[in-house]
Order: C-alpha cells, then sequence, then structure tokens
C-alpha cells in the first residue's frame, strides 16, 4: 500500500474544516510546495500572510501515515539582511574565545578553585586505600633495613633508621606527587575531564597550579605517613618548619613533574618508560639509604643532577642540624620553576 494522499480523495481542496486551510487564505494547489510567501497570499493584499513562516514538505510517521507541512530549518529567510546581521552579531563579539572583559580576577581564583574541588571529591571518595598505600611501603623499608639489616649499623654517628627515615619521607612525597601523573592520564585518556578544564573560561597556569597543589597535599600527607611510623619504630626526629618548607618546596617540584609527564606521554606504556628511567633511579642513588659519598665519583655526579638528591640534602642537614646547602636549595628552587613553566606551556599547546 502506498503513501497517503496529501489530500483526501473525493474532497476539495478549498473546504474551510481542512486542517491546513485558514479563512482568507488561498486554496492548496495540489502539486505545489504550498510554502508561505510566495503561493499563498491574501486575497486582497499582494504581502505573505500574517505571522507567516516558512514551510518544508517532510513525512509523518511511517510510510503510511501521510505527509504535514514542517518548519523550514532556513530560519533565516525572509529577515532583512540588516535585522538578520544584528541579530547574529547581538553580543558584537565574534566567535571564539571569551572576551577579556569576562575574564575577570575572581573567574581565575574558581578556575583553582574547581580544579582542586574535583580532586578533593576523588580523593575524599578513595581515603582509606590513599592512607593504605602511604604507609604499605615505607613499612616494608623500615622493617627489613631498618630492623633486620641494620639494626647494629650506625651511619654517621646514629641509628641507621633514624638515618633513613627522612629519605624514606622525601621518598614517599615523591612518589605519591608524582602518582598524580597516572591520574591525570586517565582522566585526559577515558573520561576527557581534562578537555573540559582545557576549554572553560580559565587560563592554563590555574589549571596547573590547582593539580600542582593537590599534588603537594599527596606527597605531605604521604611524608607525615612516613614519620608517624617512625614514631612507632622508635626512630622518631624532628622536622621543624623550616623542614616543612623544604618538604613543599620539594612536593611542588615533582607535582610540576608529574604535569609534565602527563603532558608528554600518549599512552600507560609511556608513562611505565618515564617511572622507569626517571623515579625508580632517583629512589636508590640520591643518598634516600646512604649517603652520597659512597657511590662512585660519576654516580655521585649523576645523582646530584636529581632533583631528589638535593631534597635528601636540604631536609637532612634542617633535622640533624648541620649546615645548609644553600646550592642544593637554589638548585631544587630551578627544577621547580622550570617544571611548573613547562607544564603550563604544554597544557597551554594542547589547548590550541
Amino acid at each position: 500500500m502506498g503513501p497517503r494522499p496529501l489530500y483526501p480523495r473525493g474532497r476539495g481542496l478549498g473546504f474551510p474544516h481542512h486542517p491546513l486551510h485558514r479563512g482568507g487564505r488561498s486554496t492548496l494547489q495540489e502539486g505545489g510546495h504550498n510554502r508561505f510567501g510566495q503561493t499563498h497570499r491574501r486575497r486582497n493584499a499582494g504581502g505573505t500572510c500574517p505571522g507567516a513562516r516558512n514551510y518544508r514538505r517532510g513525512r509523518l510517521g511511517g510510510r503510511q501515515d501521510g505527509y504535514q507541512l514542517l518548519p523550514d530549518p532556513r530560519s533565516g529567510r525572509g529577515i532583512p539582511r540588516q535585522k538578520r546581521q544584528e541579530r547574529q552579531d547581538s553580543t558584537h563579539q565574534p566567535r571564539g574565545p571569551l572576551p577579556e572583559t569576562h575574564r575577570k580576577e575572581g573567574v581565575r581564583v574558581k578556575g583553582v578553585r574547581a580544579v582542586l574541588y574535583r580532586e578533593s571529591r576523588l580523593y575524599s571518595r578513595r581515603l582509606t586505600k590513599h592512607l593504605a598505600g602511604y604507609l604499605m611501603s615505607p613499612f616494608l623499608f623500615l622493617l627489613v633495613f631498618g630492623w633486620g639489616v641494620g639494626k647494629h649499623v650506625q651511619m654517621e654517628g646514629m641509628s641507621y633508621i633514624q638515618f633513613m627515615l627522612p629519605g624514606l619521607a622525601t621518598m614517599a612525597a615523591m612518589t605519591q606527587s608524582y602518582a598524580m601523573a597516572t591520574e591525570i592520564n586517565i582522566a585526559r585518556f577515558y573520561w576527557r575531564i581534562f578537555e573540559e578544564f582545557q576549554m572553560a573560561p580559565v587560563n592554563p597556569w590555574e589549571i596547573v597550579l590547582g593539580e600542582v597543589i593537590y599534588g603537594m597535599f599527596r606527597g605531605l600527607m604521604a611524608a607525615g605517613a612516613v614519620y608517624l611510623l617512625g614514631f612507632f619504630f622508635n626512630a622518631w626526629v624532628p622536622v621543624g618548619p623550616l623542614g616543612v618548607a623544604f618538604y613543599i618546596l620539594h612536593a611542588f617540584t615533582f607535582s610540576s613533574a608529574a604535569v609534565v609527564a602527563a603532558m608528554i606521554v600518549k599512552t600507560h606504556a609511556d608513562q611505565g618508560q618515564i617511572n622507569t628511567f626517571f623515579i625508580v633511579p632517583m629512589s636508590f642513588l640520591c643518598g634516600t639509604f646512604f649517603p652520597l659519598e659512597r657511590l662512585p665519583e660519576w654516580a655521585g655526579v649523576l645523582a646530584r643532577a636529581l632533583p631528589l638528591t638535593h631534597s635528601n640534602l636540604l631536609i637532612r642537614a634542617v633535622i640533624f642540624n648541620t649546615e645548609i646547602p644553600w646550592g642544593s636549595f637554589f638548585a631544587l628552587t630551578a627544577f621547580a620553576i622550570g617544571f611548573f613553566s613547562f607544564a603550563v606551556y604544554l597544557v597551554r599547546r594542547a589547548a590550541t
């Protein structure tokens, strides 16, 4: 059975009760397009009908349900060119990025706050898992190296477990701050959350700063968990305000490095390669478990080119009341500024 005809059989085209016919209008022409404005005009005037719209012919439902007249998607037809241009340019701004008047200082603060809000909500949901991860690895190191191997070993006039505790805290802060790179990769590759941050009316440095602050919080929590374990192992050492400041700088450095790594890699396999050649060597060569003087000369030079070495030197100097190596402080600050600036550049380049 073919499609139902546009008009009922046996009836004329001019009956007043037809749903497409209104009084005072000309009858519908069979076989024509029957659009308002050309064939459907008022009888006494040459203009279009009041409130006329452009229509197109379309199907109503399935094949056997007939036809109806649908609004023409070309809604701009019939509008004078000047008014049409005013309607399109009502904001008087071209399409693209938001005007500078919309980028207020309050919006920038909200951009950092929005990133921190998302990360803090995710962190609070997995708080128990994070705390267990903070404690497990340092606990094994303290148990094996502190009580098993180094119980009767003296290192620089102190017990080996006291010497190792600040290095373990620094290594834990580095690991947890840098582990944020994996979460950024998941947000980029699977959930596309990072792309939503880039489309928001915020600057790239706001996105980077929000992620870095979150990574710093994770690193400081991990370092605090290690010192809490040291209290139960009878290896408590005072840190002091200056030591906390150095830990903040240390966590800032590796959180910025995490953003850099997350923006460089293209797959999770690439992320694993960076961990293998960057994080693991620093964990064992940068003075965490023994002084740098016991390394070969070439290994000592290589270790001093890595940021974790300078963090260990600064924090141990504060804890054990020795002379602070300010050269390591400036080197760690240079690493922090360099990683953060490079991260902002990579995020800005990815947004274009």
